[in-house]
């Protein structure tokens, strides 16, 4: 991947540990996806690589799903109650 130094990248799971991912759909002003598109391509990332490398940092680096203080489990749907 070749990406700005700016971009820190979540830590990667052990490779045993599997991660839960869950769907996200979300509506946004046009510009703002052609800008996402246009990054995913120029820095050679996935869709859902730049998303998690965007709200992990906006979201000031919180547990992932696959780290043990997250409390994250298979029925935890993501939002709040």
């Amino acid at each position: 991947m070749k990406y700005p130094a700016s971009f820190e990248c979540p830590p990667a799971p052990p490779r045993e540990t599997a991660r839960i991912r869950q769907a996200l759909s979300v509506r946004v002003d046009a510009g703002l996806v052609r800008a996402f598109y246009e990054a995913c391509k120029r820095y050679e990332l996935r869709h859902s690589e730049m998303m998690e490398i965007i709200l992990w940092n906006a979201l000031e680096k919180p547990p992932l799903s696959y780290q043990p203080e997250s409390g994250a489990s298979k029925e935890d749907s993501g939002k709040p109650e």
